[in-house]
């Protein structure tokens, strides 16, 4: 069973907080972090079915929790 790390925490906070907001909000949201490491952790969210990305126009994105996490995420936790 794998834990979350801070940066994945913080952005499952935001998430549960706001529902969803685009990328660009993201880092405004949690600007102690620089984009370079939120974004990879985006990815590795994404990838484990805790988040979900949605295309919203050409070049917007916008994050949210999966709504039906992929049974391999049923095994991470928050810390």
């Amino acid at each position: 069973m794998r834990q979350l790390d801070c940066l994945e925490s913080a952005i499952c906070q935001e998430l549960f907080r706001a529902g969803s907001f685009s990328l660009d909000e993201l880092y405004k949201r949690l600007p102690f972090y620089p984009w370079t490491r939120e974004f990879p952790t985006v990815d590795r969210l994404t990838r484990e079915g805790i988040g979900a990305i949605q295309r919203k126009g050409l070049s917007h994105y916008v994050l949210m929790l999966a709504s039906h996490p992929r049974a391999e995420a049923g095994h991470v936790t928050q810390v």
